[in-house]
């Protein structure tokens, strides 16, 4: 059985994950002739991260591009209100996704959290 852990980076923004991925990919490229630890990765390191990585932006990163290079199910809207990087209507992030599908809209205002957080129902 394949043991799958999940993160949530909250409170760092999401500006940084897309070149996060960039160097990862690009550092297990350089690394491929090393000796690794039970063998080498079966898919690229940006893979793994969009697999077991989610990131709440701050509501003045630039999240267009970081949707497109991370994709929308990396990105968890959510606010750290009272703080400054936080938003008193969390809802208004909405505003900042504009141009996005109403798909990747509603993963990235709830369906991303949703995966993470057990309910009653996931709990069978």
């Amino acid at each position: 059985m394949l043991f799958r852990s999940r993160v949530l980076s909250a409170e760092h923004g999401a500006e940084w994950a897309p070149m996060f991925m960039r160097r990862m990919d690009k550092m297990r490229g350089m690394g491929r002739n090393g000796r690794w630890i039970d063998g080498q990765l079966k898919e690229r390191p940006s893979e793994i991260f969009k697999r077991c990585f989610r990131v709440v932006p701050y509501w003045e990163d630039d999240i267009v591009p970081i949707v497109e290079a991370c994709g929308r199910d990396v990105i968890v809207g959510g606010s750290d209100f009272p703080h400054a990087e936080g938003l008193d209507d969390p809802v208004s992030f909405v505003d900042e996704l504009a141009g996005r599908s109403t798909d990747d809209i509603a993963r990235i205002m709830g369906g991303n959290i949703m995966e993470l957080v057990p309910t009653a129902a996931s709990a069978g």
